[in-house]
C-alpha cells in the first residue's frame, strides 16, 4: 500500500514548524518526509495517553487500563514495562519528564505515581482529593508547578515537580476531562458546557464565554486544550466547537469545525497552522488560525473511522496519534530515522547498534541494532577478559530493526560487552554493566 503525496502533505502541515509554509492555505513541503501507519500495539492494551522521555524520537512512555504501562523505543518496539499495583485504570502522562526526570502518571481511584525512571518502581503519591478519579495532567516546564483534574470538579495541583499536591477550590461540579498550566495560568474542561480559567493559580475563577449561545442535540463538553505560547491558545468541543485566545484567554472568540462529533485533541505547530483529532476517525486541518479547516479524505480513510484519543508531537521530526483498537501513527520529517512508505516496507540510512537499556542492568536488558540491507549478523557477549560468554545472533537477516532481550542471571556482577559483525559491512563494540 503505497502512502499518496497528498497525505504526505498534511502530515507535514502537522509536524514541521521549521519548514512549513503556506500559500493559498496549500502546503509546500521537501520530499524526504515519509509516513509509517503502525499497528504493533499489544494485543488486548487499552492505550490513554503517552509522554516522551527522555529521547523523544525513540523512547515513549505509554499508559493505559489495568495499570499497564509500556515503553516504545526504534519506532515500534514495544515492551512492557511494569503495572501499578492494584491495577487502576491509568488515565494520563506528563508529556515530558522534568529537569530531573521526574513524570507524574494520573488515572481512577485517585491514583497519582510519581516515577524517576521507568525502568524503576514508582510510588503512590497521596491526594488530597480522596478517591475520586483523575483524568488530566499538566505540567509547566521548566517551572516545577502541575495541575491534574477529575470526576466532581476534582482540581488538585503541585508546586515541587508532584511531590505532593494540594486541593483547589473550584466553582462546579462536572466531571473535568482536560487542563492546561502556564504559570500562574490554569484553564479546565470537562463535561459541561462551560471552560472555567484561573489566573491566580486556582485562587479564583472565572467562566469563560465559548458557545454560550450554542444549543446542540446532544451532550456538551470540552475535551481538548493546545496553547501554543503564552498568548495563543485553543479549547475544543462538541460538535466542532472551537475557542481561540491570542491575549492569554482574557478573550475567547468562538469558531467551528464542520462536521465533528467531538473534538478530543488539539496539535498547533504554529499559531495558526494546526490539526484536530476526533470520534469516527475525523482529522481536520487549518492553515489561517482556525477559520477554515480541511478534510483530508485519504488520512481519514487510513484510520478507518476508528476513535482518535490523543494526538501530540515531542519535535520536528516524531510524534504520534492514538486511539480505539490499537490504532497508532508514527510521524517523521527526518528521512535519515525513517523511509517508509508503507506499513510493510521500513527502509533504514545506515547500520547502527543502540546503547543497551536498562544500563545498568539486573537480570535482563535489551539490545537493538539495525541493518539497511540484508545481512549475516553476528551479535556475541563478551566478558572483561575477551571470553565469549554468549552468542545472541549467529545468522543471516533482512533489512530492518530488531532487538534482543540478554539475561544474565547465571552471571556474576561486572562490565560485560557486546559486539555485532555484519558481514564485511559493519563492526562494533559497546560496553554494559550487570550490577547485582
Amino acid at each position: 500500500m503505497k502512502i499518496s503525496s497528498k497525505l504526505i502533505r498534511r502530515t507535514f502541515l502537522l509536524l514541521s514548524p521549521f519548514l512549513l509554509a503556506t500559500t493559498m492555505g496549500k502546503c509546500s513541503f521537501l520530499n524526504h518526509l515519509f509516513f509509517l501507519l503502525c499497528l504493533s500495539q499489544p494485543p488486548e492494551y487499552v492505550d490513554n495517553s503517552f509522554g516522551y522521555w527522555p529521547d523523544p524520537a525513540k523512547f515513549e512512555w505509554h499508559v493505559g487500563d489495568e495499570g499497564k504501562m509500556y515503553v516504545v523505543r526504534e519506532l515500534c518496539g514495544w515492551q512492557f514495562l511494569d503495572t501499578v499495583p492494584g491495577q487502576p485504570d491509568l488515565n494520563d502522562i506528563t508529556f515530558r519528564a522534568d529537569q530531573n526526570g521526574n513524570t507524574i502518571i494520573v488515572g481512577d481511584n485517585g491514583t497519582i505515581y510519581r516515577m524517576s525512571s521507568p525502568f524503576e518502581q514508582g510510588e503512590f503519591i497521596t491526594n488530597p482529593a480522596g478517591s475520586q478519579n483523575l483524568y488530566a495532567i499538566d505540567q509547566d516546564l521548566p517551572l516545577p508547578n502541575l495541575v491534574a483534574v477529575g470526576d466532581s470538579g476534582t482540581v488538585i495541583k503541585s508546586t515541587d515537580n508532584g511531590f505532593t499536591w494540594a486541593v483547589v477550590n473550584f466553582p462546579d461540579f462536572t466531571n473535568l476531562q482536560t487542563c492546561e498550566i502556564r504559570g500562574d495560568y490554569i484553564l479546565v474542561g470537562g463535561s459541561s458546557p462551560f471552560i472555567y480559567q484561573s489566573e491566580d493559580c486556582g485562587g479564583t475563577w472565572k467562566m469563560i464565554g465559548v458557545g454560550e449561545n450554542f444549543s446542540p442535540d446532544g451532550p456538551f463538553s470540552f475535551n481538548a486544550i493546545f496553547f501554543y505560547d503564552d498568548n495563543v491558545g485553543y479549547i475544543g468541543g462538541p460538535f466542532g466547537l472551537l475557542g481561540k485566545t491570542t491575549d492569554a484567554g482574557a478573550n475567547w472568540a468562538t469558531l467551528l469545525i464542520p462536521d465533528f462529533e467531538q473534538i478530543n485533541d488539539l496539535f498547533f505547530i504554529s499559531p495558526d497552522s494546526g490539526v484536530a483529532v476526533g470520534t469516527n476517525g475525523l482529522v481536520r486541518f487549518t492553515a489561517d488560525g482556525g477559520i477554515t479547516w480541511e478534510e483530508d479524505t485519504e488520512v481519514t480513510k487510513l484510520i478507518g473511522g476508528k476513535n482518535i484519543k490523543k494526538i501530540a508531537v515531542a519535535d520536528e521530526v516524531s510524534g504520534r496519534v492514538i486511539g480505539d483498537d490499537g490504532l497508532n501513527i508514527i510521524f517523521t520529517t527526518d528521512s535519515s530515522i525513517l523511509t517508509a512508505i508503507s506499513e510493510d516496507e521500513i527502509h533504514i540510512h545506515n547500520y547502527s547498534l543502540s546503547n543497551n537499556y536498562p544500563n545498568p542492568f539486573n537480570p535482563s536488558t535489551i539490545i537493538e541494532y539495525s541493518l539497511p540491507q540484508y545481512g549475516f549478523v553476528t551479535l556475541i557477549i563478551y566478558d572483561m577478559l575477551g571470553r565469549e560468554i554468549a552468542t545472541l545472533v549467529n545468522e543471516e537477516k533482512p533489512a530492518g530493526n530488531y532487538k534482543f532481550e540478554f539475561n544474565a542471571s547465571d552471571l556474576v556482577s561486572g562490565v560485560y560487552y557486546y559486539h555485532i559483525t555484519v558481514g564485511n559491512e559493519f563492526v562494533e563494540t559497546k560496553k554494559m554493566v550487570l550490577l547485582r
